[in-house]
């Protein structure tokens, strides 16, 4: 594992996510706008990793602008002026 966060998992390829998928019910998000050489797996709605039991308050679900938001970089730049 790369790195989580109460909802999602980043994953290199030498991790077994179909038994990852299989054991906690995990969406795999097809990478959509993100580096291609990562897997990332994502809680359903209602679910997280924390421990079992906690009540947790979470925000947004797995909509594409919950998951892309936490991998955004933002870099100044020159423009036209």
């Amino acid at each position: 594992m790369e790195t989580k966060s109460r909802r999602m998992l980043v994953l290199q390829n030498y991790a077994n996510k179909k038994a990852l998928v299989d054991k906690y019910g995990l969406i795999e998000y097809p990478k959509y706008y993100l580096k291609k050489d990562f897997d990332y797996l994502i809680c359903d709605v209602g679910d997280s990793f924390d421990a079992k039991g906690e009540d947790v308050m979470t925000h947004g679900g797995i909509s594409i602008d919950e998951v892309i938001v936490p991998f955004i970089k933002v870099k100044a730049g020159m423009n036209n002026g």
